[in-house]
């Protein structure tokens, strides 16, 4: 179990975390859509691929930043422009991950904060998000104050996936609590 905070420090992600990024997108993954996204997708999920996907975002210079906890990654979230262009929130959210047991300590408002921090830096003033609709971590954004906004769906090993979005229209209303 975690320390209380104690030792957490969240900082800009370096292309040496790539490997355990992807550890910890995996194990998220596996943890928390089982049951949601076919069993098949998520078997198949290799370290080598989340590795070369992790890598590619830090190339990319969008925002990173991981939570780490005694030296150990136990958190990651990453942001950047909206991928859907649609000319309404200029800012995503791409990922938020935690650790099952680092969950419910206050690091997922932290890293979903300095994302906003960071997005509002480069010039957004809005931020979205993609979550699967059965995602029990809905609440979470909620409770940051995200609205809903409209419903999506992707396929993944032919089956459908309904998520859906939120958003802050106004990313500043995040920049209240701990950083």
């Amino acid at each position: 179990m975690l320390s209380i905070l104690r030792d957490l420090i969240v900082r800009k992600a370096e292309f040496a975390d790539a490997d355990e990024i992807a550890s910890v997108n995996i194990l998220c993954w596996r943890d928390t859509y089982r049951g949601i996204v076919p069993d098949s997708y998520l078997d198949a999920m290799s370290h080598e691929k989340g590795t070369e996907n992790a890598s590619a975002q830090l190339r990319s210079l969008h925002p990173a930043f991981v939570a780490v906890e005694n030296g150990r990654i136990v958190g990651f979230a990453t942001g950047g422009p909206d991928r859907s262009a649609d000319g309404v929130y200029d800012g995503e959210l791409y990922t938020l991950y935690i650790l099952r047991e680092a969950q419910r300590l206050g690091i997922g408002a932290r890293l979903v904060r300095v994302v906003a921090q960071a997005l509002l830096a480069e010039g957004h003033n809005s931020m979205k998000l993609w979550v699967l609709r059965d995602n029990k971590a809905r609440s979470f954004y909620e409770r940051l104050g995200a609205q809903f906004l409209h419903d999506g769906s992707f396929i993944v090993d032919g089956v459908e996936i309904p998520e859906m979005a939120y958003g802050w229209p106004d990313i500043t209303t995040l920049l209240t609590g701990p950083e």
